[in-house]
């Protein structure tokens, strides 16, 4: 089995588990074959699963999460499979062994990141963003977790527009957007936009408690549009503080909301709305030039690989001191770079977004630059 993605970055599996070939077919919307065409120079990674990982006389165990010997870096997982890789370079093809029984999501932690560090070096960089086409313009939704990327890109798609990514968006120096599919992580609040967009088939996506739920916080939603500003925003910060444990999330598969043929694979990039949560009143659109969008955003990157690969690489630096990756540690400035290059001639603007909004008044305001 093997993913080619745009034609940018060709993964190769081998003797994969059938749960990780159905979390790739089910999860990951674009370019998973069965049969690898590939000739070994063409692939950038290859992972390879193997029963069990044979560790070196000198190796050496940290904690419970991870080893390390000579040559080879080792990812222990909670149930004590190990993911070897080396840290020295990405140069294709690079080499990932697997232990059989791997979780698919925890070898995704480290695939994710090794992916956006090879299309680095290939002038193209992963952004944390939603982005339709619409209108003969591709549009771009940067922003962090529970910014709204999602709920803009429901109300787009309900109003016609074609879907190319919910999470992460590839962008090229040089401007071109590449779709990036991947199943939709729904909180419950958004069933309403769920259901415009799929009218036959979201309604079973939820269970009864789910939909209540969302009807109950589109209802608090119009209650604090008629409180004092000040109860309104102690309130909605007490909501955001316990969001995640106001109920389940809904995984929406990918090709249930975007059939084969119905997602644009790539588009010139024409607008991006950077979205912002802040302390401020009122929601605020201004203008900005693509060296400030992409000061903002590069950082954004930089903190969300810290957790898993990057992280990884800086924590263990003292076990290969002769060793280095300058990509992994310039890729912050090398993504920047990339960006401000993309960035250049386009419309950009700085969504400034108080605690709590209203969905309806955002989309309001960002029509008028649509």
């Amino acid at each position: 089995m093997y993913l080619d993605l745009h034609n940018l970055i060709k993964i190769e599996l081998i003797n994969e588990p059938q749960n990780i070939r159905r979390f790739y077919r089910h999860t990951v919307g674009l370019g998973v074959f069965e049969t690898s065409l590939l000739s070994d120079d063409e692939v950038d990674i290859k992972i390879t699963f193997v029963d069990k990982l044979k560790l070196g006389s000198s190796i050496e165990l940290m904690h419970s999460q991870a080893a390390y010997d000579d040559e080879s870096f080792y990812k222990i997982t909670p149930l004590g499979r190990k993911i070897c890789l080396s840290f020295e370079n990405f140069e294709p093809p690079c080499k990932i062994v697997c232990e059989i029984g791997t979780k698919p999501i925890e070898l995704l932690e480290i695939l994710d990141q090794l992916t956006q560090y090879i299309a680095l070096k290939k002038k193209a960089v992963f952004i944390h963003s939603a982005a339709v086409f619409s209108n003969g313009r591709g549009i771009l939704f940067p922003g962090w977790s529970a910014a709204g990327k999602t709920a803009i890109l429901l109300k787009l798609l309900n109003e016609g527009a074609q879907y190319m990514s919910n999470d992460s968006t590839i962008l090229k120096e040089d401007g071109t957007m590449l779709a990036y599919p991947v199943s939709l992580d729904l909180n419950e609040y958004y069933h309403k936009e769920l259901l415009e967009v799929l009218p036959n088939r979201g309604k079973n996506m939820f269970s009864r408690r789910e939909r209540a739920l969302g009807t109950a916080m589109t209802f608090l939603g119009m209650v604090l549009r008629k409180m004092p500003e000040d109860l309104v925003k102690r309130i909605g910060n007490e909501l955001y503080r316990i969001g995640p444990e106001l109920g389940k999330r809904c995984i929406v598969p990918y090709l249930t909301l975007y059939p084969q043929g119905k997602i644009r694979m790539s588009s010139n990039l024409d607008i991006v709305f950077l979205l912002a949560r802040s302390g401020i009143d009122k929601i605020e659109i201004s203008k900005i030039d693509a060296k400030f969008a992409a000061s903002k955003i590069a950082p954004c990157l930089s903190y969300e690989t810290a957790y898993h690969l990057r992280g990884l690489y800086h924590m263990f630096r003292f076990a290969y001191p002769n060793k280095r990756n300058e990509l992994v540690e310039n890729a912050e400035r090398i993504s920047e770079e990339i960006m401000g290059k993309s960035f250049e001639g386009k419309q950009l603007y700085y969504v400034k977004l108080p605690i709590p909004y209203h969905f309806d008044e955002l989309f309001t305001r960002l029509a008028e630059y649509l």
